[in-house]
């Protein structure tokens, strides 16, 4: 992903945000779901961000991200419904 920040042909919509959903996706750890181990997937990380960011945009108040996925949870800000 860090390659992807230096290649000048590549422009993301909003690079902080991606930036900040990079961070958050390599701060979370494999767990242990059944007899499976599963790590959380770069795109809740995404999701959430963009969530914020639009929040922030709006001037709305974030007040987190729902989902089932025992794997995203750990991510700061979501949550289990």
């Amino acid at each position: 992903m860090d390659q992807l920040f230096k290649d000048p042909n590549i422009v993301f919509e909003d690079d902080q945000t991606v930036w900040r959903a990079i961070n958050d996706y390599r701060n979370t750890n494999r767990i242990k779901v059944g007899t499976k181990k599963k790590d959380a997937d770069f795109a809740d990380a995404l999701i959430l961000e963009k969530s914020k960011f639009h929040c922030y945009e709006s001037n709305s108040q974030f007040e987190g991200l729902y989902s089932f996925d025992i794997a995203a949870q750990q991510v700061n800000g979501v949550k289990n419904p």
